[in-house]
């Protein structure tokens, strides 16, 4: 009946908070968990939530936070401030079993042990995660990363292996039905959708050229989402396109809605398989007026809109 909006709040400077947008009401609850929780604050510039094992964890950047949240009350099971050393930057939480986890950073990443928080760094070459990234996907064995991993520092790097995929921006992956992981590799004007298979063999289909990865410099979720029977969506030329692996670059827009003064921010778009609806949302240049507005996600036909500070 609704869905979660992490919003990152004053960059670098102000805590960020969850909200929670009311379907039916077409209405948004702002500071959730700070409300939840005796005003408890997520972290500065909060950036992603991830559902895992019946919690939500929200990774905040600038001071390296993650919380551990119940997704059905909001209240905090615990929080972890200065998650990372000092200096780096927590991206994205990604679990690897019930024991341990893994968290993106501007540069490299870490495995975090679940029950400690124990975050041991992994070191993967040259790679930097800030504005620039690696450009690289990494496969990485889980049985080695969940196993001693004393041996390996700077000299004796953990073993990795590349995947024929280069992103200048951020990346996500849609697992589907028919058992292939799917992704887009953008490099500057060669755009692709990505299928790998389970063998790790791939297959590459031309999107359009004006894709865009993240919707700014600095680290944001990816905008490119999908549903599990193999539809994807993402944004390109400030357009969202509906496409399959078959139809990867369709001539016509899912939609090509605009509204003066705003233009696409932080995840850009996701879909709600559940609902098939799309939800995208917007921001002013001035940083301080967002807008969520939610689409058809086969028609493309505006269901609703909203605005907030």
């Amino acid at each position: 009946k609704g869905c979660f909006i992490i919003n990152e709040g004053w960059y670098g400077h102000g805590s960020g908070s969850i909200s929670y947008y009311n379907y039916d009401n077409n209405s948004i609850e702002h500071w959730c968990y700070k409300n939840q929780n005796f005003g408890d604050e997520l972290g500065v510039t909060s950036q992603s939530g991830t559902l895992w094992n019946g919690k939500l964890y929200v990774c905040s950047k600038q001071n390296n936070q993650l919380v551990i949240v119940d997704p059905k009350t909001l209240y905090a099971e615990k929080s972890i401030g200065l998650l990372l050393p000092s200096g780096r930057q927590a991206y994205e939480f990604i679990p690897v079993n019930d024991q341990y986890a893994v968290v993106t950073a501007n540069g490299d990443f870490y495995r975090i042990d679940l029950n400690t928080f124990e975050a041991i760094r992994i070191s993967t070459g040259s790679t930097w995660g800030g504005c620039v990234k690696s450009q690289k996907i990494y496969k990485i064995d889980i049985k080695t990363l969940c196993g001693d991993l004393s041996q390996y520092d700077w000299k004796n790097q953990f073993p990795y292996e590349n995947i024929d995929v280069s992103t200048s921006g951020g990346t996500r992956f849609v697992e589907c039905k028919d058992g292939n992981l799917y992704t887009v590799e953008s490099t500057n004007g060669e755009n692709n959708l990505v299928k790998i298979k389970p063998d790790f063999t791939i297959e590459k289909a031309p999107i359009h050229a004006s894709y865009e990865p993240s919707s700014f410099g600095a680290y944001r979720e990816a905008t490119f989402c999908g549903t599990s029977d193999g539809t994807f969506y993402y944004i390109a030329g400030g357009k969202i396109y509906r496409a399959t692996f078959d139809n990867p670059a369709p001539t016509e827009a899912l939609t090509t809605y605009t509204k003066d003064g705003y233009g696409f921010y932080g995840a850009g778009i996701r879909v709600n398989p559940q609902t098939n609806e799309l939800l995208a949302m917007y921001l002013t240049s001035e940083y301080n007026k967002n807008l969520i507005v939610r689409f058809n996600a086969t028609t493309g036909e505006k269901i609703s809109e909203i605005t907030y500070d």
